[in-house]
C-alpha cells in the first residue's frame, strides 16, 4: 500500500480499512476536516477473502484504525498460539512482566 505521498498513504489505507468515524475524530480531539472527506467503507474482508477464517480475523483486527481495537503484536502472537507462530508463543510464554523480549521467528 506504498503510497506516493503522506495524503496519497492515507486515502489508500482508508480505501482498504475505510473512513475514520465523526466519534473517532472527537474521540482523538482532530477536527475531521483537516482532510478530504471521501467516505470509504471498510473492505479489509473483501480484500482478503481467500484467507482462511482464523487469518482473515487477525488480519482484520490488525489493520483497525483506532489504535485502542487494534491488536498489539503480542496480542496477534497469542490470539491463536496452537496453529500461528508456536515457536514465538513458547518464548512469550517465557516472558516475565511486561520486559520486551527480541525472538526471532523462523517458518
Amino acid at each position: 500500500m506504498a503510497g506516493r505521498n503522506e495524503v496519497d498513504q492515507i486515502h489508500r489505507i482508508y480505501k482498504l480499512c475505510g473512513s475514520p468515524s465523526e466519534e473517532y475524530w472527537r474521540k482523538i480531539r482532530l477536527p475531521s476536516n483537516h482532510m478530504a472527506k471521501p467516505q470509504h467503507k471498510r473492505k479489509v474482508r473483501e480484500a482478503f477473502k481467500d484467507f482462511s477464517p482464523e487469518a482473515l480475523s487477525l488480519v482484520d483486527r490488525l489493520l483497525a484504525l483506532d489504535p485502542l481495537e487494534r491488536l498489539t503484536a503480542t496480542d496477534a502472537l497469542m490470539s491463536d498460539k496452537d496453529r500461528v507462530y508456536p515457536q514465538a508463543h513458547q518464548k512469550l510464554e517465557k516472558m516475565k512482566g511486561n520486559q520486551p523480549v527480541l525472538c526471532e521467528m523462523r517458518p
